[in-house]
């Protein structure tokens, strides 16, 4: 008897124990988020400082608040809090680059200033300022020029974008900046250069819809595509990659029939002029390219 009272209290006694431990370590695990929650915060706060007074110091304008608002839903179609509230707000899954409400920029990078894992302890404000501030790492032109671009529509960033043709076409492509014939001719000129036109390929409906997906298709963007591509049967292969493209993607996109069916139209009404155009290359309808187009899609899609 005495031995089970024993046995009892030594199994109580550990279980005690057992949950006085869990509990400190619960408590340890709240206070370290605590900390670092904290710190973030204040890390955050600092970096937007950093980056506002380059942007500043190089010439970026920020919007008011209301435009800067306008911008992002025109872009992203992301709508912003009423008031600035977020320093690291995503832009959507296709990229890593964040909005910061306070600061009204873009930022252009997957990880903040204070990502310095070489670094012993956690890095200062003047490690953050040395990162930016570093030329042969790039994050400074980059973050320059996409919020110079975007957000001032100021020309002088063309340069930058030339001389780097895979931030023309994300520009362009994906974060649907229309506002410069130039750069968007460049962007078209740079994608075609790509292995087997992959830019049309693999990004089909960032060329073809807006993410604000209220805006419906890109006509301006198909428009200048098939510009570019419909002066022979050799220059056309990009536009018919793209079209193509979509015949693939058809019925996964989710979008209203209506809307898919108004892209269509448009880039069948390109096909259309093309084969008007090029009438000594056809011998009968097969050989119109908007008849062999027009029907995969039915073929695929009877509605």
């Amino acid at each position: 008897m005495k031995m089970n009272r024993y046995i009892l209290f030594c199994l109580s006694h550990i279980l005690l124990l057992s949950c006085q431990g869990q509990s400190k370590s619960s408590n340890v695990s709240k206070d370290s988020i605590y900390v670092n929650s904290k710190m973030m915060d204040q890390q955050e706060l600092m970096q937007t400082s950093i980056l506002s007074k380059y942007g500043k110091d190089n010439g970026y304008n920020p919007l008011s608040y209301q435009d800067f608002q306008n911008r992002c839903m025109e872009y992203w179609g992301l709508s912003l809090h009423k008031e600035p509230k977020d320093y690291v707000l995503s832009i959507g899954g296709y990229t890593e680059y964040t909005i910061n409400e306070w600061g009204r920029f873009l930022y252009t990078e997957a990880e903040n200033l204070f990502y310095q894992p070489e670094i012993d302890g956690e890095p200062t404000k003047e490690d953050a300022r040395k990162m930016l501030y570093d030329k042969e790492n790039g994050i400074a032109d980059k973050f320059l020029a996409y919020n110079k671009l975007l957000f001032n529509d100021n020309i002088t960033t063309l340069s930058f974008f030339i001389r780097n043709p895979e931030y023309a076409i994300d520009v362009v492509f994906n974060h649907d900046y229309e506002r410069n014939k130039i750069l968007t001719a460049r962007s078209i000129d740079f994608s075609k250069k790509t292995t087997d036109y992959s830019v049309y390929r693999d990004n089909t409906e960032k060329v073809l819809f807006y993410n604000n997906r209220k805006r419906g298709f890109r006509r301006n963007l198909i428009n200048e595509i098939y510009l570019s591509c419909n002066k022979t049967q050799e220059t056309m292969a990009p536009f018919d990659d793209l079209v193509y493209a979509y015949f693939k993607q058809f019925k996964q996109l989710n979008y209203p029939q209506d809307v898919k069916d108004k892209c269509l139209v448009h880039l069948l009404k390109c096909l259309i002029e093309y084969d008007r155009n090029h009438k000594d290359a056809i011998i009968g309808i097969e050989d119109e390219k908007s008849y062999q187009h027009l029907s995969n899609f039915m073929s695929k899609d009877k509605h």
